[in-house]
């Protein structure tokens, strides 16, 4: 079996062709949005992984409707993570940008939300095959794109795109309601050293 290190990488992340990015390195206000559950209200997540329409005039509408209130700063980069393999599956980590260094934790509402690492490692996420569901890693890969499912090792639950506004964006979340997102692995480098997060 291979060791960590051989089995760590980075990549980039794709949803329906959009990069997936950290919300707040692509806008200019906090982003709230109505919670899953109706009977909480707000919740922000100018912190999570998600995806973003451009130009900013793409949100005109949502602004004026009330939905949003945030702007797209301009054109919406892709993040490069750090998947650093572990016994209980992937942590990911960010390299570059605001954020490098940070890790990609799974909020008590089951967001993919990204902050500074105080104590605990990122939380572990399977990569799985879309279609069969079973569990990926890098030694199962011969080239350097594949279409994956993330899921928590914890719960078993995959992200999936819950939409912000009428699905100009959309954040990535763990519900059993909604299907989960197909993401495009586009690896830019194997066999990563580890020790850096």
């Amino acid at each position: 079996m291979a060791d960590h290190q051989a089995l760590s990488f980075t990549a980039t992340l794709l949803v329906n062709g959009h990069p997936l990015t950290i919300l707040s390195e692509a806008t200019e206000g906090t982003i709230r949005v109505a919670h899953p559950d109706t009977n909480l209200g707000l919740m922000d997540v100018t912190h999570a992984l998600g995806v973003l329409s451009t130009p900013d005039d793409a949100w005109d509408d949502a602004r004026e409707a009330g939905h949003v209130d945030f702007h797209v700063t301009g054109d919406v980069a892709p993040v490069l993570f750090y998947f650093r393999h572990t016994p209980e599956g992937y942590r990911l980590y960010i390299r570059g940008g605001e954020h490098d260094g940070q890790g990609v934790f799974k909020s008590k509402y089951g967001i993919a939300m990204v902050s500074p690492i105080e104590g605990s490692d990122p939380t572990p996420w399977q990569m799985r095959n879309p279609h069969t569901q079973h569990p990926l890693d890098l030694a199962g890969m011969a080239v350097d794109f594949s279409i994956i499912n993330l899921a928590c090792a914890a719960s078993g639950q995959s992200l999936a795109t819950h939409l912000i506004a009428n699905g100009e964006g959309g954040y990535l979340i763990t519900l059993r309601s909604k299907p989960a997102t197909s993401l495009r692995l586009n690896i830019t480098e194997r066999g990563v050293d580890w020790a850096r997060r």
